[in-house]
Parts: C-alpha cells; structure tokens; sequence
C-alpha cells in the first residue's frame, strides 16, 4: 500500500525548473543579440552553452550526481554565468579584428583568445573558490549544497574549456 507518493509533485519542480533553464538559454541570446547586434555573435555564445551543459551534465553524471531540483537549479544558476566567458572571449576576438585589422579570421581568433584567456581562468577559478565550500561541506546541510557546489563549479569549468575553444572556431567559421 503506498502511504504518500509525491511524484506529480517532484515531476512538476523538474519540469518547471528545466523550462527555466530553457528560457534562460533563449533570453540570455536574445540579450547578447541585442547588444552586440548580431545574430551570428549571439548564436556563436549560444553554441557554447549547450556544450557545457552537456559537458555539466557527464561531470554530474561521473560524479554520480541526479538530476534533481538542487542539480537543475544550479544548472539553471549556471546558464548566467555560462554565457559570461564567452561573451568575453568573442568581443576580444571582435576587437582583435578591428583594432589590429586582421582580415584572416584564424589570426584575430587567436589573437582575441590570447588576450583575455589569463583574465577569463582568473575569473573563473575565483568564481569557483566561492562555491568550493558548499561542495565541501560536511552534515546534513553537505548533502544538500554538495551537489549545488559542485554542478556549479562543473558549469564554470565546462563554460571556460567552451569559451576558449568553441567560441574561438564558431568565430572563425562564421565571423561575423
């Protein structure tokens, strides 16, 4: 006999939490479309946040991580944060072909990397340092944060490794 099932309940947070993350996907590409005025600069950040999630989720996964609603809403919190990186890296690569006035793509790619990926590790790696210790702690509020903390930091880890290899061939390939 099943006492309490709370099923429709938990199926109902998953559902609304991964439309969240899907509007989260679509405005934030929206934004970066109206700001840099491209549709092809906001695809090219675009592109890169399914690869970290992706990425995200086999992290989750080796770690032995479900997705739940903590998991998901650090999925979601990630999103933001995701799109950060890239967006720094394609207006370096922008300007590396403005500024020095490559026309050859492939240069103003690794050009425009190359000068802001020591700044975009620093700020990642110091972003991550702040959510290290809910991954690291212990007791019953540990098993509650460990998985936010970590999924978190897997977010910012797969949005650096996107950032300095996605973004950079996504320009060269369609330079917009």
């Amino acid at each position: 006999t099943v006492v309490n099932d709370d099923k429709d309940s938990i199926m109902s947070s998953l559902s609304s939490v991964i439309e969240t993350m899907i509007m989260a996907v679509i405005i934030s590409m929206v934004i970066i479309w109206l700001f840099f005025g491209d549709l092809k600069a906001s695809m090219i950040v675009g592109s890169s946040i399914p690869v970290s999630i992706l990425s995200s989720l086999i992290l989750m996964q080796l770690m032995g991580f479900s997705l739940n609603v903590i998991t998901l809403s650090a999925l979601v919190l990630g999103v933001g944060m995701m799109v950060d990186n890239s967006t720094v890296v394609l207006e370096s690569c922008f300007r590396a072909t403005d500024d020095t006035g490559f026309r050859e793509f492939s240069k103003a790619a690794l050009n425009g990397t190359g000068v802001v990926y020591q700044s975009v590790i620093g700020s990642t790696l110091t972003t991550c340092v702040v959510f290290l210790p809910l991954a690291l702690l212990s007791g019953m509020s540990g098993q509650l944060f460990k998985q936010l903390g970590y999924t978190i930091v897997f977010c910012l880890t797969a949005s650096l490794f996107s950032a300095v290899t996605i973004v950079p061939l996504c320009y060269l390939q369609w330079h917009p």
